[in-house]
């Protein structure tokens, strides 16, 4: 896949296929996590049991809590964002998918390199507040921020003022924050 393909693609199909051995079980976990959290059918009420699949999908709890929680048999990453895209095909439209897949991994045809100087601590305070609070709205904020910092890097302020489908595992979030 070429860089003009992966950006003109409207199959999330192909986007996945792309990012095979390519991707942490974390960003597949977020991407199959921003998938069922946009379907309208959720598996309880309160919402619990997406909180704990998060809490598995960042490690704040293990994979044997996660599974008594779930009761039942947790599949593995590559396979979970599959069936995420199975199940909620029926109920998203294919660009919803290549949304959240945009927005958790970037453009692999052009990763962005996170100069440690730009984590100043407004930055981390804006990320951190917008990881979680949910509060995607806050982006361009963020992107100001990274500018008064001293990035340069446009892929990366684009990303953060574009009006596009932000969710938890957001590439930018999570080179700011660390987390993979």
């Amino acid at each position: 896949m070429t860089e003009a393909e992966w950006l003109a693609a409207t199959d999330p199909r192909l986007l996945l296929n792309f990012l095979d051995g390519k991707s942490s079980n974390r960003k597949l976990h977020m991407f199959s996590l921003a998938c069922w959290s946009a379907w309208p059918w959720q598996p309880d009420e309160s919402g619990e049991y997406l909180r704990k699949f998060e809490q598995y999908a960042d490690a704040l709890i293990t994979r044997e809590e996660y599974a008594s929680y779930a009761e039942e048999d947790i599949v593995e990453p590559w396979q979970g964002a599959w069936l995420a895209i199975r199940f909620s095909e029926k109920h998203l439209e294919a660009h919803r998918h290549v949304s959240f897949i945009r927005d958790i991994f970037g453009n692999p045809f052009r990763p962005v390199t996170f100069l440690p100087e730009w984590r100043t601590s407004t930055v981390l305070s804006l990320a951190r507040g917008i990881y979680s609070d949910r509060a995607f709205d806050r982006m361009p904020i963020l992107a100001d921020a990274l500018k008064d910092a001293g990035c340069d890097n446009e892929e990366l302020l684009n990303h953060c003022r574009a009006e596009t489908v932000h969710t938890r595992g957001c590439f930018a979030i999570d080179l700011i924050l660390g987390k993979e």
